[in-house]
């Protein structure tokens, strides 16, 4: 009998662990396993929701919880060098626990009058969602849930931009940009193969701190007395990090 055919997966995950292996090696313990560490977070911070908050479900929870296997699949990406799909899924976490707070706190300052409040069901809310789907831009429900979860974000105008600009830039991945598609042609031909990028890499991961800490800043925000139950948090995200050592030493 012939020898058993080695199946795709085995012999993708033995190319790709080769650039694991350069990556691990060319950053720091907390760049590379950032995204370990977010997944811890999400567990942590799904425990205490459940804790402080037991038998409620809303979007806002159900949501949070999905960033758990998302959080595994970016570290996957990460390690293998994938970086503009994990650079798009980002901007599609962002925006999918921003909405689902946005609904499940509607109506907003400056919503349109025209729009009818979204019924008190979970399917309701996501029929509502289907309906105005088109229509949450940054303008009616990003922006919007930035300033209702972030007060910095809400008095700052120069907070409120960056933001925006981020949001802007990791559109660039959601679509076939030129940006994009210059950017894989270059030293790293990361059109052909995928292959660790040390500036791409720190950048990644530059950017899902900032995207998660405004993502974790929904879901304690929508569930305050979970956030008193946290006392830190493994990411290193650069706002919450700062909250939860003033809370501590209080």
């Amino acid at each position: 009998m012939g020898e058993k055919p080695t199946s795709w997966v085995e012999q993708m995950c033995r190319h790709l662990a080769e650039v694991e292996r350069e990556t691990t090696e060319q950053l720091g313990e907390l760049e590379r396993g950032f995204f370990v560490n977010v997944a811890n977070d999400c567990t942590d911070i799904g425990f205490a929701v459940s804790q402080a908050y037991p038998r409620k479900v809303n979007l806002v929870l159900h949501t949070g919880w999905g960033v758990f296997k998302e959080a595994t699949w970016f570290q996957f990406l990460f390690v293998s060098g994938n970086y503009p799909l994990l650079l798009s899924r980002l901007r599609y976490v962002w925006e999918a626990v921003f909405r689902a707070y946005f609904v499940e706190n509607y109506p907003f300052r400056n919503s349109p009058s025209s729009w009818v409040a979204p019924g008190r069901s979970a399917a309701k809310k996501l029929v509502w969602l289907e309906e105005h789907g088109r229509a949450l831009d940054w303008n009616r429900c990003m922006e919007p849930v930035l300033r209702a979860v972030f007060p910095l974000a809400d008095s700052e105008p120069e907070v409120r931009e960056h933001y925006r600009r981020r949001w802007g830039e990791l559109h660039k991945y959601v679509h076939a940009s030129a940006y994009l598609a210059g950017r894989m042609v270059g030293k790293s031909a990361l059109h052909l193969s995928d292959k660790f990028d040390r500036k791409w890499a720190k950048e990644c991961v530059a950017i899902a701190r900032e995207v998660f800490d405004l993502v974790w800043m929904a879901v304690l925000g929508h569930h305050p007395m979970a956030a008193d139950r946290m006392h830190r948090l493994s990411g290193e995200y650069p706002v919450l990090k700062r909250v939860f050592e003033k809370m501590n030493e209080s």
